[in-house]
């Protein structure tokens, strides 16, 4: 990734001048700090990170909001292929719908004193996903980004 930043930076300075350097710069700072948040929760490796930036660096700011944008997008979908593999998929949706909807059945139940609620409440709540180191790809998922904002024409 470094040999990558370099160039971005060599490159847009030698056929722009300062202002290629800056175009560079803040690329790679845009592409840097998005990813640096994840990084610095120990959801995302450097090298993402590293990466990002060096794609900032060649690419541009609004060109790697775009990537950002479409890496985001692809990564969700590796995501859900992995859960899919994995046969995890039911255990996801079911967490995300008891994050969503158990404040508001909760209130519902309060409200009526169902006791149907109250069991399906109950039900929800011992669905546990065993929480594992679980690796996704993510690189994959910014060379995807990346490659729709470069060859894609919608973007432009």
């Amino acid at each position: 990734t470094f040999p990558f930043i370099i160039w971005g930076f060599s490159s847009n300075s030698f056929y722009s001048g300062l202002t290629g350097f800056q175009f560079s710069f803040m690329g790679f700072l845009c592409g840097f700090a998005v990813f640096f948040v994840p990084f610095a929760f120990h959801l995302m490796g450097g090298g993402d990170v590293k990466l990002m930036a060096a794609i900032g660096s060649v690419l541009g700011w609004k060109m790697v909001l775009f990537a950002l944008l479409y890496t985001a997008l692809a990564g969700g979908l590796i995501a859900l292929l992995i859960a899919i593999f994995q046969h995890n998929l039911l255990n996801i949706l079911l967490i995300g719908f008891r994050f969503v909807f158990r404040p508001l059945l909760l209130f519902i139940q309060k409200k009526t004193l169902n006791d149907t609620i109250l069991k399906f409440i109950q039900t929800i709540d011992h669905v546990n996903l065993h929480r594992e180191n679980r690796y996704i790809p993510y690189a994959v998922a910014i060379a995807l980004g990346t490659f729709f904002v470069i060859y894609m024409p919608f973007t432009t």
